[in-house]
């Protein structure tokens, strides 16, 4: 032990051990905590380190833990990687100006959402991503509502454009 694990008044639970593998065979007994004790292990900064509880969120996962974002199938994902987790829709309308070009940079995937109203004869709202156009929305009918939303990986160019007769009323990220 390190000092300061078992604390007058704390709560301690130990296992006890028998085997060949520890301390000659003999009994011995291991902390596995103790209510206002000391951490034993200090926190993990390497990649060889032991980790505190806390420190690892996806332990099902026989993969190494990312510690960035990656798309590589030999890591597991981290939840702050994950679409949705600690993001919140923002109206960005007023910020944002159809057939520009912008770049996610926010290290995660966004979902962009747009949506209009046609116009006489329609139109479409189209969203590109790298510059390829990726989702398409299209109503003839005037008066319709129409809209098109779509996943934009991290560090990937986006834009929004329509064509036809529609008004753009509102372009909304999820970020």
């Amino acid at each position: 032990m390190q000092g300061d694990e078992i604390v007058e008044g704390g709560i301690a639970t130990l296992v006890s051990f028998v085997g060949s593998l520890l301390n000659d065979g003999d009994l011995c007994w291991v902390l596995l905590s103790c209510d206002a004790g000391a951490q034993q292990v200090a926190p993990a900064t390497e990649s060889a380190h032991a980790v505190q509880l806390g420190q690892v969120e996806n332990i099902a996962s026989p993969l190494p833990l990312a510690t960035s974002a990656s798309t590589s199938p030999n890591q597991a994902v981290n939840q702050s990687q994950v679409l949705g987790v600690a993001q919140t829709i923002i109206d960005v309308t007023a910020s944002r100006t159809l057939g520009t070009t912008y770049t996610n940079t926010t290290g995660k995937p966004i979902i962009v959402y747009a949506a209009g109203t046609c116009g006489v004869g329609g139109g479409s709202i189209a969203i590109t991503i790298d510059g390829l156009v990726a989702q398409i929305g299209n109503d003839n009918t005037t008066g319709h509502a129409i809209a098109t939303n779509l996943i934009i990986p991290a560090g990937s160019a986006y834009s929004v454009f329509i064509t036809g007769s529609v008004t753009l009323n509102s372009w909304n990220e999820l970020r």
